[in-house]
């Protein structure tokens, strides 16, 4: 990225910033994760291919348009899974950010049988609670963003199962609380089952109620 453009230069700052923070949470091993933000004028700003998100700097960031093709950056390649982004902003055009990553609880169970859901906080219902499974499908292929661009238009976050977690939202803050709040979910369901105990999940006038403080106080996040 060369551009001097101040605004340009703002975005990739924050990009690096929850990059570093996805690292240090241990959301991101090796070279995986992957985070893009839609610019102002329709292209996007995405963290390159093959690269620790722990040390990630603004020159760093790639910029593609709305089919992909990579417009900046000689020295960096846009990241190979960005293909899964692009679905999810052509299915939700309020979407301004997308976050993969690879939360150790929430990916432990994308590796088992079920994937528990149903919410246990007043935070999974305001933040995620329409959680879509996904099938495996090869990382970075048009399968898998066809799958999402078919299955995926209600969905709050997407489990990708023997994979990851993906988040968006309209701004990278709320698909990182998104991220966040899913693993926190998916260690409170562990440590239940760690302790051969079914947790106590919200019921339906709860969900209810929470849904309304959500309109109300977070209808703009």
């Amino acid at each position: 990225m060369k551009s001097q453009d101040s605004d340009l230069i703002a975005v990739a700052e924050q990009i690096c910033h929850y990059s570093s923070l996805m690292w240090e949470s241990g959301f991101a091993e090796a070279n995986g994760g992957n985070i893009s933000v839609r610019l102002v004028n329709g292209n996007f700003l995405v963290t390159p291919t093959n690269h620790s998100k722990k040390e990630l700097v603004p020159e760093d960031m790639v910029i593609s348009d709305y089919k992909g093709v990579q417009i900046s950056s000689a020295n960096r390649r846009v990241s190979s899974e960005f293909s899964t982004h692009l679905a999810i902003y052509r299915i939700n055009p309020e979407t301004m950010a997308v976050i993969h990553a690879h939360p150790p609880y929430t990916c432990s169970f994308a590796c088992s049988g079920n994937f528990p859901s149903a919410p246990l906080t007043a935070e999974a219902v305001i933040w995620a609670e329409n959680i879509k499974v996904i099938p495996y499908i090869l990382p970075g292929s048009e399968e898998l963003a066809n799958c999402i661009l078919t299955t995926g238009a209600d969905a709050d976050v997407f489990i990708l199962k023997n994979h990851g977690i993906i988040t968006f939202g309209k701004s990278l803050k709320e698909a990182w609380f998104k991220c966040e709040v899913v693993e926190a979910q998916s260690k409170l369901y562990h440590l239940a089952a760690c302790r051969s105990e079914d947790p106590v999940k919200l019921d339906k006038m709860q969900i209810n109620k929470l849904r309304e403080i959500k309109k109300i106080f977070f209808n703009d996040k």
